[in-house]
C-alpha cells in the first residue's frame, strides 16, 4: 500500500483531470486502466510461480519506481505539450496498475507465507492483514491532500516508500522459489546467528 496504490486506484479519475485529460475521457480512461490491471491479475500468479515472489516483487517495484518517475515528470511538464503530454501519464498509471495488481499485489503474501511455519502463520498473516489495511487507509485517507499540496509531485511520498522498500527486500530477503520451509527458515537462523556473533565480538 506504501506505494500508493489506493492513492491512485480511488482517486483515478481526479488525477487523469488534473493531468489535463478532458474531462468526458477521464472515465474511459480509468476504464482502461483498471480493465488492464484485471487482466494482469488473472495471469500474475503463473508469473510468481515461474519466476519466484521475491523477483516478481522486486522487478515490479522498480517498474513502479520509474512509472511514478513517469507520471510526475509527465505532470510537472504537460504545460509543454498539452494536448500530447497528457495521455503520458494514462500510460504511467497503466504501467502502474498493471505491475502492481499482476505483481506486486499476487506475490507478496505467498512470499510472506513462505517465511512462515505453522506454528506463526496464522499471527503473522493476522498482523500483516491489520498493517496492510492500516496503511490503505491512511494511502487513501491522504491521497487528496497530496494532489493539493503538492500538485504534479503526488506520488512522489510513494516513490520514496517503493524505494526504500526495494531496498529492504532486495537485501534482506531470500528468494524462496525452490526452496522447502526448512531451508527458509535456516537461512533466517544463519543471519541471526551471523548478527549475534558480530554483536558479541563488540
Amino acid at each position: 500500500m506504501l506505494v500508493g496504490f489506493n492513492h491512485v486506484s480511488i482517486y483515478s479519475d481526479l488525477v487523469f483531470a488534473n493531468a489535463g485529460i478532458p474531462l468526458h475521457l477521464v472515465t474511459f480512461a480509468t476504464i482502461g486502466v483498471f480493465g488492464a490491471s484485471f487482466v494482469a491479475a488473472i495471469f500474475g500468479s503463473k508469473v510468481v510461480a515461474k519466476f519466484g515472489p521475491l523477483k516478481v516483487i522486486l522487478v515490479t517495484n522498480a517498474v513502479i519506481i520509474f512509472s511514478i518517475a513517469l507520471f510526475t515528470v509527465s505532470r510537472a511538464t504537460s504545460h509543454l505539450a498539452p494536448t500530447v503530454i497528457p495521455y503520458i501519464t494514462i500510460v504511467a498509471v497503466g504501467v502502474y496498475l498493471v505491475v502492481w495488481k499482476g505483481g506486486l499485489n499476487v506475490a507478496l503474501f505467498p512470499l510472506l507465507v513462505s517465511f512462515t511455519v505453522e506454528a506463526t502463520r496464522a499471527t503473522v498473516l493476522a498482523y500483516g492483514s491489520v498493517v496492510l489495511w492500516s496503511m490503505s487507509w491512511m494511502v487513501a485517507f491522504v491521497g487528496p491532500y497530496l494532489q493539493y499540496h503538492l500538485g504534479p509531485y503526488e506520488m512522489m511520498i510513494w516513490l520514496g516508500c517503493a524505494l526504500v522498500g526495494l531496498i529492504l527486500m532486495g537485501v534482506f530477503l531470500p528468494e524462496t522459489k525452490g526452496k522447502n520451509s526448512d531451508q527458509i527458515q535456516a537461512y533466517f537462523k544463519g543471519r541471526a546467528a551471523k548478527a549475534s556473533e558480530t554483536h558479541s565480538n563488540l
